[in-house]
């Protein structure tokens, strides 16, 4: 009943019989149709206010229409009462469970957060435990080094090694270690490591000494006749060193004095000239090393730019010339070092005469060997055994007597050794 008798004249509800009349009177007169003509609305709400006031004058069936009024407005606010109630319990519902869903979302959070923080630390534990231990290997494995190198440089090389083994063990990627393991196994070949392995290991372990590594390599290379990998390495040692010309001219020298392949000694030569063009000892050996391999050309155009440079190194000379003569027995190539180094006057001079005497007797032309000993023995006649040789040759020349008198002068002199020819020739008849 949304609107009731009361409403339609206007008044509260369960009002009065006389507020009822009085407001019937107000109202009527207000919608009489003879005051409102042709007013459909006025008419209709004429006709309400007569039924409202019908029902509403009486007081037995306005009882009765306040008793069912009474009951639905009861009814309507029990259950607007119980809507509100039910809406209520439906928000505090809600907010039950949207408090229940931000408690699981935070317990959700807490625990994804204890995880990755029991994760983190996990792993920072482990890390710093790998470090730790890393760090203790190292330790050790620098330990062992050091004794090896104390050892190394007191010549116990076996302890040495043993003790570089062990640094290994603990740590391979010790660079230093290897470089001194192939050290030593250079000295002591009969240890049974592996040079080339552990220099290449150095290298590609990045070691600061990797011009050592190299040079040491290069030393295998020339040992084990591998002459192409030999060229490389010195190419490569020549012009990674910073001044390389010392260096290159010691490697040279000690190269050229054992290795069996003249031409790899000349194609060094050529390497070390190509890099250090104003220095002439390369040229001097490449020349001597070619004249040795029997490449006469190639002798000829590297002795001619030696000739060139002019300033001649007589002490590398003299010592090519006595490596060539007293080593590899090349008699030809020391007389022409020998020439070399009589054409200035330079502190190797009897030397010189003596080596071109030596070579020139062994060549059988004692007409010159004379003549160098002759000058040789005017200069430092005290030496016995230049008396020796030039009675040696005057001997082969059939010059007896020459040969007996120089043969008793170093005799006189102290010469300690045997001539049995000579012995017989010039011993007193009896």
């Amino acid at each position: 009943m949304s609107v009731t008798f009361y409403k339609i004249l206007e008044l509260k509800d369960f009002a009065s019989v006389p507020e009822v009349k009085k407001a019937f009177k107000r109202l009527s007169l207000k919608y009489h149709p003879d005051r409102n003509p042709n007013d459909k609305s006025a008419e209709e709400k004429f006709k309400q206010i007569n039924e409202a006031y019908k029902v509403l004058s009486n007081e037995e069936s306005k009882a009765n229409y306040d008793a069912r009024l009474n009951s639905l407005t009861t009814a309507f606010v029990d259950y607007y009462t119980q809507q509100t109630r039910n809406y209520k319990n439906y928000q505090e519902e809600q907010k039950r469970r949207a408090e229940i869903l931000r408690k699981a979302e935070k317990e959700r959070f807490e625990n994804a957060k204890f995880n990755i923080q029991v994760s983190l630390l996990c792993f920072v534990g482990f890390m710093y435990l790998f470090i730790l231990v890393g760090s203790t290997y190292d330790f050790v494995s620098r330990l062992y080094y050091y004794k090896a190198y104390c050892l190394e440089k007191k010549n116990a090389d076996e302890k040495a090694w043993k003790a570089l083994n062990w640094a290994l063990s603990y740590d391979n990627s010790y660079a230093e270690a290897h470089v001194l393991i192939a050290k030593i196994a250079v000295k002591r070949p009969y240890i049974g490591s592996n040079v080339r392995t552990n220099l290449q290991a150095a290298l590609d372990l990045g070691t600061p000494n990797y011009l050592r590594c190299i040079e040491m390599r290069l030393y295998t290379h020339a040992k084990d006749e591998n002459y192409k990998k030999l060229l490389q390495d010195y190419e490569n040692l020549i012009y990674l060193t910073p001044q390389p010309e010392a260096k290159a001219l010691a490697i040279l020298d000690t190269l050229w004095a054992t290795m069996n392949s003249y031409e790899a000694v000349g194609n060094m030569a050529d390497i070390c000239s190509g890099a250090m063009p104003q220095k002439v000892e390369p040229y001097l050996i490449g020349s001597v090393a070619y004249s040795l391999a029997g490449n006469k050309k190639k002798a000829e155009d590297r002795l001619k730019a030696y000739k060139k440079f002019g300033a001649v190194n007589y002490k590398q000379l003299n010592g090519l010339m006595q490596n060539t003569y007293y080593s590899k027995g090349q008699v030809a190539l020391s007389i022409l070092l020998a020439n070399l180094l009589l054409e200035k006057p330079n502190p190797f001079r009897a030397q010189a005469l003596c080596v071109r005497a030596h070579a020139n007797s062994q060549d059988n032309n004692h007409e010159a060997a004379l003549t160098d000993y002759d000058t040789v023995i005017k200069e430092n006649p005290s030496t016995d055994s230049l008396y020796y040789f030039r009675a040696v040759s005057y001997l082969t020349l059939g010059k007896a007597d020459s040969a007996c008198l120089d043969w008793n002068r170093a005799l006189a002199r102290g010469y300690k050794g045997r001539n049995a020819t000579l012995e017989f020739f010039c011993s007193p008849a009896p």
